[in-house]
């Protein structure tokens, strides 16, 4: 039987919800290994990013990251405080509408994959997956809010972002 090919997304979809049905309805925190690593890479691919425009010289390219992670941020952020979502554990605050962890994970992702091409973009994509399903894991988030935050990023970063070209590599 042919099976069709899912697409990145639609992977990215399954892995998520997936996490989030193997997460159970018990409302506590898990804090381990694999949330801390959520944690740590959240900040990782948007430094990343940076790194990678310092290897390539591109002044242009690290403007262009800086613009889409603070419109990600504003908008995340904006977000967060008008709808006002219950997280689902046991901290009862109102922020988890969308997930800022995914979002500048994603945003650090679809920079280095926009702007250097599949050779950086696939493993930072991979990455930032790890990311939203920590979040989901430790039960910081729910799997639409990971998806949420994902999409807000790469969607800012279509508008900001431009492909990197050298005219010195043939």
């Amino acid at each position: 039987m042919n099976l069709p090919r899912l697409s990145i997304t639609g992977q990215l979809v399954i892995i998520l919800l997936s996490t989030s049905a193997s997460a159970g309805n018990i409302n506590t925190s898990r804090s381990d290994d694999f949330v801390e690593a959520g944690d740590i890479l959240q900040i990782a691919l948007p430094a990343l990013g940076y790194t990678a425009s310092l290897y390539h010289r591109d002044l242009e390219g690290a403007k262009q990251l800086t613009y889409s992670l603070l419109t990600s941020a504003a908008i995340v952020n904006a977000l967060k405080l008008s709808l006002n979502r219950e997280r689902p554990n046991e901290n009862k605050n109102w922020d988890s509408f969308p997930s800022g962890h995914t979002a500048a994970a994603f945003s650090g992702a679809a920079y280095l994959q926009s702007r250097y091409g599949p050779w950086w973009g696939i493993p930072a994509y991979a990455a930032a997956v790890v990311v939203g399903a920590s979040r989901i894991h430790g039960r910081r988030h729910f799997s639409d809010d990971v998806i949420a935050g994902a999409s807000i990023s790469f969607l800012v970063n279509q508008i900001y972002l431009s492909k990197y070209f050298d005219p010195s590599i043939r």
